[in-house]
């Protein structure tokens, strides 16, 4: 089953020297996504995400992933957070907005 998972998303969209991007990236940048619902502080969700990958190279779950690649992982997963976190804050605003206007 894994190995099924791995091979539906290890699919390469795009790579360089630097960059990998696979249907991982989108995985990643869910999980971002979603901690930016739950998490309010950025080090908690950095925190989590790096712990993430930690477990993930350390108990094998998917062959061979480099530096580089944990490091993007990171890099995605904290913009979804970022992303989350900045529309919470505008509509936060525009709501705050909305009620002194009235």
């Amino acid at each position: 089953m894994m190995d099924y998972i791995h091979s539906k998303l290890g699919v390469r969209i795009y790579a360089s020297k630097y960059l990998f991007v696979d249907y991982w990236t989108f995985v990643h940048l869910s999980s971002g996504l979603l901690l930016g619902l739950f998490i309010k502080k950025w080090y908690y969700a950095f925190a989590l995400l790096l712990s993430w990958e930690v477990f993930e190279n350390s108990v094998g779950l998917w062959c061979c992933e480099t530096a580089i690649d944990i490091i993007w992982d990171m890099i995605i997963g904290m913009t979804g957070w970022i992303t989350t976190r900045y529309i919470i804050y505008k509509y936060k605003k525009y709501k705050e907005k909305k009620e002194n206007d009235t």
